[in-house]
């Protein structure tokens, strides 16, 4: 991979050079399109290929923490977005999910406390300060509801239709994903959200029952999150673990970490948020909502990672791109070194001209009934297809051309280095499969022929 201080007035040192230039980049190779042009309105359009690498992102999530070889007992939930105003009391968040900000008087536009300059309009009058909530509540309903500021009071409310009435039914964990909603300042694009999607996990366990600190269990799973940020192709040299100090921690917690993600623009960015809660909401909760005495008495302790699945999308598309020198154009070509499991498609069916198109089209099919994503291509050259697929991280492409009709065969290009092969269209099965489900075996081969 050619570092980024090497390239020299490249395509990718122009697209990454301002945050505005970014995004009209993700628009056009739809990825992401904001409904504010001019300003960060916090609302986001999520395109096609933004979409599939959200799915494919949470899948592998799914597939890293919900199945594992350790005997540790998981619970899948989908719990509600509408929260009652009784939950959030209990939790504490209509008390602490509050901020000073002030209005901008030429244009209303809110900024925080300490912001001297309107965001909007470049005023510098503003009314005072006053407490604005983070909370979002509903209107026309006969109780008090808000849209969830985060998914970890659904996992606390769903403990009673749990059958967990004795030590032995803990530790156990429950894995969610869902829409969140805070009535955030948006100052940077992508970051700050009012509408986001959070993936998290909620490991619940007795410490009566530990023979040692509960706060091991809480470093365990700040390893646990690093090693699934590794596993996603992140650099070691670009995350960390940033520990809280008592001052920074959110309310309920007792101990706090935050992996973050490092930006050459933004800087560092929180992507995770790993809580030690002890029972604060246990004990605020449990009696009100009827849990049995049983698991009241059990009491247990709450570790939650919380990973922001915008953020998270976010960046690998500004961590994965790199660029490539062609040989014969002597041109830089932009590519996003997606590995497969996270690529938008697996692979995608590209006939040479017009007239190959009824057989590329057969290819399609077969490709299409191994049940994974396969894009097909037919306009525009075949250099500017190629160089679609690669920048939205497709890492095979195969070309239907004369020899493939004569043959039975096809050309496979593989995205990194542009190499390409013939396979018989008989082998095209299983070497697709292969690709898929074991990528660094068919790795070695390749670089052997």
């Amino acid at each position: 991979m050619i570092s980024r201080e090497k390239l020299k007035e490249s395509r990718l040192t122009e697209i990454f050079s301002s945050k505005r230039k970014f995004a009209t980049f993700l628009n056009e190779n739809e990825f992401v399109a904001s409904p504010d042009k001019s300003r960060v309105s916090g609302r986001m359009f999520y395109l096609s290929n933004y979409v599939l690498l959200k799915e494919n992102v949470k899948r592998a999530w799914l597939n890293y923490f919900f199945t594992s070889e350790d005997g540790l007992k998981t619970k899948l939930l989908d719990s509600p977005i509408l929260t009652s105003e009784g939950v959030l009391k209990r939790s504490g968040h209509l008390k602490n999910f509050v901020y000073l900000a002030k209005l901008c008087k030429n244009c209303s536009f809110r900024v925080k406390e300490e912001v001297v300059k309107c965001l909007n309009c470049d005023s510098r009058v503003f009314g005072k300060p006053k407490e604005f909530s983070l909370l979002f509540r509903t209107e026309g309903s006969s109780e008090n509801l808000y849209l969830r500021p985060e998914t970890t009071q659904g996992a606390l409310l769903s403990l009673p239709f749990f059958p967990l009435v004795k030590d032995t039914d803990f530790p156990f964990l429950i894995c969610q994903s869902g829409k969140s909603f805070r009535n955030e300042i948006t100052l940077k694009s992508f970051i700050k959200l009012k509408e986001f999607e959070q993936l998290e996990l909620e490991y619940f366990f007795l410490p009566k029952s530990l023979q040692r600190d509960p706060e091991l269990n809480f470093k365990e799973w700040i390893q646990k999150t690093e090693s699934f940020f590794l596993f996603l192709g992140f650099s070691r040299q670009k995350i960390r673990m940033n520990f809280l100090k008592k001052e920074e921690r959110a309310h309920y917690m007792v101990s706090g970490c935050d992996l973050e993600y490092f930006d050459s623009d933004l800087g560092w960015i929180e992507l995770a948020s790993i809580s030690y809660r002890g029972d604060y909401d246990f004990r605020n909760h449990m009696k009100v909502v009827g849990a049995n005495s049983s698991l009241v008495k059990l009491s247990p302790h709450l570790v939650e990672v919380s990973i922001g699945l915008d953020r998270l999308c976010f960046a690998i598309l500004r961590s994965f791109f790199f660029e490539k020198m062609v040989q014969v154009s002597k041109k830089h070509r932009l590519i996003l070194n997606l590995p497969i499991f996270l690529a938008p498609y697996s692979v995608a069916v590209l006939p040479l001209v017009f007239v190959h198109r009824s057989y590329a089209r057969e290819v399609f099919r077969q490709v299409k009934k191994l049940g994974i994503m396969v894009k097909y291509s037919e306009s525009k050259s075949i250099g500017r297809r190629y160089r679609q697929q690669d920048v939205i991280g497709t890492p095979w492409c195969i070309t239907v051309d004369d020899i493939s009709i004569r043959e039975g065969s096809v050309s496979i290009r593989k995205r990194n280095d542009m190499s390409q092969k013939r396979v018989l269209r008989s082998e095209l099965g299983k070497f697709i499969l292969e690709a898929v489900h074991l990528p660094g075996e068919l790795e070695k081969k390749w670089s052997k022929k």
